[in-house]
């Protein structure tokens, strides 16, 4: 927006603390200036801050010193205990114990194993994506990864909802269906075939080793509420 800020005739001044903590005064000549809080290559790194109470909009800190590492924690902090803790931290129906020490957390773990499960059929589909398709891209290996990945998800999920159909069908239909439907989003109907037959028995090993562990998990806490 560059249209006058305030008065038409008059200057207007705003007053900031450059980089080397000398204060300045600047003229604001339009809105965009005065929304921006100062004038690149002026203030502290480039990064500009309300220095009066006038301004509609409000920062959530205000830079002082001119401190990067101050300005560095400040944003690191906030990433980390948003993101980095938020599951351990206040995850449904985990104990003290686990909550203190995610090492103990019997949740983690049932997450972590179809994680750890699924970055193996990806290297796996890739190793063999790539013997057959050498020129393959990344776009199209990726594509790959995600057909291998959805029968994985079909037949390892422990929910229900949109799979009734799909599980209902025999092995050959179901064979048949997703080769069908890869192959009409322009992969290669015999790399498909080869990651069906040699990614297969993979694919049963992990889904019931995650059912071992699905039941074993509700057993304890079964257990546990006795």
């Amino acid at each position: 927006d560059r249209s006058p800020w305030g008065e038409a005739e008059g200057e207007q001044w705003v007053t900031f603390e450059d980089y080397d903590g000398q204060i300045k005064s600047l003229q604001v000549e339009d809105v965009a200036d005065l929304v921006f809080g100062g004038h690149w290559d002026e203030s502290s790194w480039d990064y500009f801050f309300w220095v009066g109470g006038e301004g509609p909009e409000a920062h959530p800190f205000r830079a002082g010193s001119g401190s990067i590492a101050d300005l560095y924690e400040r944003l690191w902090i906030n990433a980390r205990s948003r993101l980095a803790a938020t599951a351990l931290a206040v995850g449904n129906y985990q104990t003290r114990e686990e909550m203190e020490r995610w090492t103990k957390s019997e949740r983690l773990d049932v997450y972590a194993l179809p994680v750890a499960q699924r970055m193996h059929l990806e290297r796996l589909v890739e190793s063999v994506v790539r013997a057959k398709e050498p020129d393959v891209d990344v776009y199209r290996l990726r594509l790959y990864k995600s057909a291998v990945l959805q029968i994985f998800a079909v037949m390892g999920s422990p929910h229900r909802w949109g799979n009734e159909a799909i599980r209902g069908l025999t092995e050959e239909e179901f064979r048949a269906w997703w080769l069908d439907t890869w192959e009409a989003k322009g992969l290669r109907r015999d790399v498909l075939e080869a990651l069906y037959s040699e990614l297969r028995k993979y694919i049963d090993t992990f889904v019931s080793r995650r059912l071992r562990e699905r039941i074993r998990f509700l057993s304890k806490r079964l257990v546990s509420l006795r």
